[in-house]
């Protein structure tokens, strides 16, 4: 029974709670459309996220619209951007519109200080490190130690070697050749001394008998066609070197048939020659014969003329024999080689010469490997040196949109009494500085942290260089009043400028900070995005309960 009577007591005074409310709502609903027209729309904040979703106004006077999210940031308790805080700072500035102060865009400084922007990763400095270090002492290895193997040295190396081989033993096949040619040309010509010799010892015999004819054929004959031979046997021998020397010998699988060939030639040119032999053996004998009859003297004289003219005839005869022989020989053995040497001609590495693959292979060696010692003496570490912090040379352009946003020339910012900036630190917290010209002071607020950035204050001294007046005979006046959470330094940020406008002493706290954020910052952008508000209709809308 007793809990019964406890949830109706409860029932009962939410319902009496409601109808307080609803009776506040629709006297406040009176108010205000009493103060600023019949025309007006406004719900309570309790009810705005059911009935203020299709709420979309924007006032050109403040040059921002206002929506459903933007109430939301209010009632939600989020961080303020800068579109809200720029509503509300110029909302303010009309409101006190008596007051000459020029306030500066939420962007002013992060496009005038670089360091107040959020950091990318991407971009990130790199580190430059100096070291110094001595001359080092080189050691150079022998080859022998660190020789790498090629594989392609390995394989000239076997074709150099393989074709020393096969010239050694072409060499050795060439003068086996050469001996038996010259065995065989010394076999003929000895057959010829010796038919020769033979022929001269008949004649003499001859002679012997019928001494009146040894006036014939004298004794000297055979001691010159000796010579005569032998001669032209030298030279023979000298142009079959010299051929020989310039062409290079067939393999042995070839020289059998080359030597067998040379016997079979040799033969048939000795047959050759001993039937020539025979045939003027033949006519000299009839031609003795005639000459052993007593004849006149000058029958002799004749004879022995046309004796002497035949020996001449025969000897021109065999020397053409001779060198047509040779030439006969040259050419078959030619014949034979041309084949062999164009086989050779198309093996890469039997057509380059020794000494030119020595050469290549030399070149192909790797060079010697080299040691370094370096003894290190000092190690710094050098920083790149950063863009420049405060672009003062964009600061004509910022002051130029800085006079057009509070509808002023350049030349009257120095008549106004302050200049107000909001900051934005790293796209996470909101601060303020204050530039009162009288007395001279600029006033720093942080809300968060009790410190003052020296970056921030040196960019206001560059913008009072800019217009030629000394930062130096102004007071610096921190003011640190702290916020208990981490999303109300939008606000605080508005209390600065707000106490400022109404000339009055710096003490709001958190309390006033949260009644602004529940119910008064909501009542001014909902009337002001409908209407123009004054200084009196301002003060009205902060009064209200």
């Amino acid at each position: 029974m007793n809990q019964r009577r406890d949830k109706k007591k409860i029932a009962s005074q939410q319902q009496q709670q409601q109808q307080q409310q609803q009776q506040q709502e629709t006297l406040l609903k009176l108010k205000l459309k009493e103060k600023f027209g019949q025309n007006i729309f406004y719900i309570q904040p309790s009810n705005y996220s059911i009935e203020m979703k299709q709420f979309n106004f924007r006032n050109p006077t403040y040059g921002v619209t206002v929506e459903y999210k933007f109430l939301a940031k209010i009632q939600e308790c989020s961080y303020l951007e800068s579109s809200q805080l720029q509503f509300f700072m110029n909302l303010f500035r009309k409101a006190y519109s008596n007051v000459k102060l020029a306030s500066a865009t939420c962007y002013f400084f992060t496009d005038f200080v670089l360091t107040l922007q959020k950091p990318q990763e991407s971009e990130q400095q790199p580190q430059i490190i100096k070291i110094d270090w001595k001359r080092p002492n080189v050691e150079v290895k022998s080859q022998e130690q660190n020789k790498i193997e090629d594989p392609l040295n390995q394989i000239i190396q076997k074709e150099i070697s393989s074709q020393q081989n096969n010239q050694q033993k072409s060499n050795q096949d060439s003068l086996e050749t050469k001996n038996l040619s010259l065995n065989n040309n010394d076999k003929s010509q000895l057959t010829q001394v010796q038919k020769q010799e033979k022929k001269q010892e008949i004649n003499n015999n001859k002679v012997e008998q019928q001494p009146p004819q040894s006036q014939i054929i004298p004794n000297n004959s055979n001691n010159q066609l000796k010579q005569s031979l032998q001669e032209e046997q030298n030279q023979l021998d000298q142009n079959k070197k010299q051929d020989n020397n310039n062409i290079d010998i067939p393999k042995k699988n070839n020289l059998s048939s080359l030597k067998f060939q040379l016997t079979q030639q040799n033969q048939k040119n000795d047959q050759a020659k001993t039937d020539q032999f025979k045939k003027n053996s033949q006519q000299d004998s009839a031609l003795q014969k005639q000459e052993i009859n007593p004849t006149t003297n000058n029958i002799k004289q004749n004879k022995e003329k046309n004796q002497k003219q035949d020996v001449n005839l025969n000897q021109q005869k065999i020397d053409k024999a001779l060198i047509n022989e040779n030439k006969v020989q040259d050419k078959i053995v030619q014949k034979q080689i041309d084949p062999i040497v164009q086989e050779k001609k198309k093996v890469p590495f039997e057509q380059v010469p020794v000494k030119q693959v020595q050469v290549e292979t030399q070149i192909q060696q790797s060079q010697p490997e080299k040691k370094y010692h370096f003894q290190i003496i000092n190690i710094t570490q050098e920083v790149t040196p950063p863009q420049e912090i405060i672009q003062k040379s964009q600061l004509g352009q910022l002051m130029k949109q800085f006079a057009e946003n509070n509808n002023l020339q350049v030349d009257q910012l120095m008549d106004q009494d302050y200049w107000f900036f909001p900051v934005n630190i790293l796209q996470s917290h909101w601060i303020s500085v204050l530039v009162q010209f009288n007395p001279k002071q600029i006033y720093y607020f942080d809300s968060f942290y009790e410190k003052i950035d020296p970056l921030i204050i040196k960019g206001i001294h560059s913008i009072l260089e800019h217009y030629n007046v000394d930062p130096q005979n102004f007071q610096i006046k921190p003011i640190y009043i702290q916020q208990t959470n981490g999303y109300d330094c939008g606000i605080f940020l508005l209390l600065s400028l707000l106490y400022t406008l109404k000339n009055q002493e710096y003490k709001y706290n958190q309390r006033l900070v949260d009644k602004f954020r529940r119910k008064i910052l909501y009542n001014l952008a909902v009337i002001g995005a409908q209407i123009d508000i004054n200084k009196e209709s301002f003060e009205y809308l902060i009064a209200l309960e």
